[in-house]
């Protein structure tokens, strides 16, 4: 049997991504459902030795947001990304799709 590597998480982790913003309310109906949806993705691939908690989309994301975008995710990422679409008067899940396609952009490079 083969082993699950960091990198079969992440590249499963923007596939799942993808396909859920490309058609969203079969994946999810909130960003917090999105959050969750993910956070199960994650604890899979740590059960099966894949990742550690700090290789995980939650805790790389949020500290992207944090030194990229001074957005908190003590709360969850959703939660930081819901309250600035409502500063701005945005599609929460637009504003996430764009910060998520630069996350992966900067992550890549």
């Amino acid at each position: 049997m083969s082993s699950i590597s960091a990198s079969d998480y992440q590249n499963a982790c923007v596939a799942f991504i993808e396909s859920a913003l490309k058609h969203p309310r079969m994946y999810f109906d909130s960003l917090k459902e999105l959050e969750t949806l993910l956070r199960g993705h994650e604890t899979a691939f740590q059960q099966l030795g894949g990742i550690t908690a700090n290789e995980s989309f939650h805790v790389q994301f949020a500290d992207w947001l944090l030194k990229t975008k001074q957005l908190s995710g003590a709360a969850g990422w959703a939660e930081a990304i819901e309250s600035l679409a409502e500063q701005d008067e945005s599609d929460p899940e637009a504003v996430f799709g764009e910060l998520v396609r630069q996350f992966f952009s900067q992550s890549n490079s």
